[in-house]
């Protein structure tokens, strides 16, 4: 799907006219064994998360990171699950996961390593530049970037999801005729979302405010909560480089009950 296309004809041609033209992508695979890492565009508009950090360098709680390791566990196993077990008609294609807590937590680079961790490239999805106050202009632009993904084992990323994932207004209820619209790619969008044979994460401030459809075709929903005292000391000390010289009066305790209060000023406002 996607590999050739016809081009644009003259009008008053037919279709049939048209250049054949390969995608871009394919293009390398064939010719490099690789897909290219596409560029941000109208097509795909999301760009790719990296980070120097590695997965032990995350400080998360011990349910939070117990609920991401089962999740890098059953993605690094799933082809032998799949394939080797003979289980590939009972599993459900792709894999969706929802992040959901406070800003600041970790969610965005939990997800960053986990692609870095199972060699996926992760790209974070520009809700700008996909959401569209025309008509049907937002489910052209999500079926064009989950079309370009398809197949290519990369992990789509949806921060702030609230504004593609939130929750369904009754039309008997409300006199705005945009409000059916948007109901129509809320639904096009859970059908989309549940043909994708890839991994999506979608991160959420507030689960509240997330549709219940959603929820249910999430395999997995980990809370991020904000760090307590202790882990925060302990980010300070891991990530400080050796190098790093400081004063004698300075006290990692202060700067962790510092940024903790920091925390929970945002999570409150």
């Amino acid at each position: 799907m996607g590999v050739l296309s016809l081009g644009e004809v003259n009008e008053g041609f037919s279709s049939h006219f048209g250049v054949l033209k390969m995608a871009p992508n394919y293009r390398d695979l064939f010719l490099y064994n690789r897909h290219a890492r596409p560029r941000f565009s109208h097509e795909f508009p999301a760009h790719l998360l990296q980070t120097a950090l590695e997965w032990e360098d995350m400080v998360l709680n011990e349910g939070t990171a117990t609920r991401l390791q089962r999740v890098k566990d059953y993605l690094s196993y799933e082809g032998v699950l799949r394939h080797d077990w003979g289980l590939d008609r009972q599993l459900r294609q792709g894999y969706r996961c929802l992040f959901h807590g406070p800003s600041g937590t970790g969610k965005t680079l939990a997800a960053t390593l986990l692609g870095k961790l199972l060699g996926r490239d992760v790209y974070r999805v520009d809700l700008s530049s996909v959401v569209s106050k025309y008509i049907g202009e937002t489910s052209k632009n999500l079926n064009a970037l989950f079309n370009t993904a398809e197949d290519k084992n990369w992990i789509l990323f949806f921060d702030e999801g609230d504004a593609l994932f939130g929750k369904r207004i009754d039309t008997a209820q409300s006199e705005d005729k945009n409000t059916h619209y948007a109901n129509q790619d809320t639904a096009f969008l859970l059908q989309r979302i549940e043909n994708f044979n890839g991994l999506v994460i979608v991160a959420s401030n507030l689960k509240k405010n997330m549709d219940d459809a959603f929820i249910r075709r999430f395999q997995a929903v980990i809370p991020f909560e904000v760090q307590d005292e202790a882990r925060r000391l302990e980010i300070w000390e891991r990530h400080l480089p050796k190098t790093c010289t400081l004063e004698p009066r300075v006290d990692w305790r202060d700067c962790a009950v510092a940024s903790l209060e920091c925390s929970l000023d945002r999570r409150y406002l």
